[in-house]
């Protein structure tokens, strides 16, 4: 029986070599794989570039820039990726998601907003 929407198909990827499992992988109803316990935070790219915050996942075509207005008691964002990159189990809407937290923790760090 295949997984419904949202449900998720675990398996263990062993290692060639000790037999040992590597990692969890899991595909779901959409056919997308997703790795259990990455974390993806951990590697999206932040930059800083005068007053703007560039968040990239590296290798994929994700990429996010927010700035802040003056007027503005957040940040706005501009050139975002539209489209899912098939080359990584993240999907565009959860790359967003992390991308706008990173963002807002730099910025309040920085003293942009509070």
């Amino acid at each position: 029986m295949s997984p419904h929407f949202g449900q998720t198909k675990i398996e263990k990827r062993k290692d060639e070599r000790g037999g040992r499992p590597l990692i969890e992988v899991g595909s779901n109803a959409t056919g997308r794989e997703r790795v259990e316990g990455m974390t993806w935070d951990s590697r999206l790219r932040l930059d800083v570039v005068d007053d703007e915050i560039i968040i990239t996942l590296p290798g994929t075509s994700y990429s996010v820039t927010y700035f802040k207005r003056a007027n503005s008691p957040q940040l706005l964002a501009r050139n975002i990726s539209h489209t899912d990159d098939l080359r990584t189990p993240m999907t565009l809407s959860d790359f967003l998601s992390r991308a706008w937290r990173v963002a807002n923790d730099k910025a309040r760090e920085l003293g942009w907003i509070v």
